[in-house]
């Protein structure tokens, strides 16, 4: 028979039970990191709704009007594909050895040019969003324009120059690589009147694709 006096408590009782209590302990925290999670799940979702329930829907009449302005930019676009194609007859490599035959190529270019400068030139585009993609292009085609031109005198000036030569020695005439270089300027200054284009269509939910499917 135990003797209480000496031994008055069970050691059971007496010695604290430390595995139990460490679990006690982790099954707690993960009550309370559950419970933080459950809350910013709540929250997160709330706050996305509110979001997306308040999000600005599209202007229409901006829409419209970035619809209306990029259709009209494909059409013009048209004819500069079509003269880009005549001119590459030539191209900036003088790919033939007739002087005739780049002065040819180069007047019908630079009198179609003109007319495709002149009509990117009075588009409309009385909406403020589309205005520095109107300026890019219609600073593009007037300096692709202005590169035939001073291509043209660069060839005129190595046939003076050279009368029994050929049309490729306007590669080594004085001018050439301005005129070169007034090309690839003008290039960038499309691309980046298109990367305009596209942010705009983006905005109102648009894509190129979509609007020239359309027209």
């Amino acid at each position: 028979m135990r003797d209480p006096r000496r031994n008055p408590v069970p050691a059971k009782y007496r010695y604290p039970r430390k595995p139990e209590q460490a679990a006690g302990r982790r099954r707690r925290l993960l009550v309370i990191v559950a419970a933080a999670v459950l809350i910013l799940i709540i929250a997160g979702s709330g706050v996305g709704f509110f979001f997306l329930s308040s999000s600005t829907p599209v202007d229409a009449t901006q829409r419209a009007a970035v619809e209306s302005f990029t259709i009209a930019i494909l059409n013009v676009e048209g004819g500069r594909e079509s003269v880009a194609v005549e001119f590459q007859r030539v191209g900036t490599e003088i790919n033939t050895t007739e002087f005739a035959e780049v002065f040819k190529t180069l007047d019908s270019v630079i009198r179609q040019q003109e007319e495709l400068a002149q009509e990117m030139q009075s588009l409309d585009s009385s909406s403020n969003v589309t205005a520095l993609a109107h300026t890019l292009l219609a600073d593009a085609y007037e300096g692709e324009l202005e590169g035939y031109r001073m291509l043209l005198s660069v060839a005129q000036q190595a046939q003076s120059q050279f009368p029994t030569g050929t049309a490729r020695r306007t590669r080594r005439t004085d001018g050439y690589d301005a005129a070169v270089s007034r090309l690839s300027s003008a290039e960038r200054s499309r691309v980046r009147a298109f990367e305009e284009l596209e942010d705009l269509l983006k905005r109102v939910e648009l894509t190129l694709e979509e609007v020239s499917s359309t027209k």
